[in-house]
């Protein structure tokens, strides 16, 4: 997984959908990296990604205010 940095919008999506962290103070990068490994191991990709995709799904159907506001819609 591929992080631009500690304020990149993919973190800030992670730490709300992982922890319910508020997206404007997101938990650190290394952080979600290790908890990324610790619950899903070699499987972390394909986690992520129907999180993604369930994410998505709803936002479509629902609209997520809070994803709104970071996918600048």
């Amino acid at each position: 997984m591929v992080f631009a940095g500690r304020f990149s919008s993919i973190s800030k999506i992670y730490s709300k959908l992982f922890f319910d962290q508020d997206p404007d103070d997101p938990l650190p990068v290394d952080v979600l990296l290790r908890t990324f490994d610790e619950r899903f191991g070699g499987y972390q990709t394909l986690a992520v990604h129907y999180v993604w995709e369930d994410l998505f799904w709803r936002w479509k159907h629902e609209r997520v205010a809070w994803l709104d506001r970071l996918i600048r819609l």
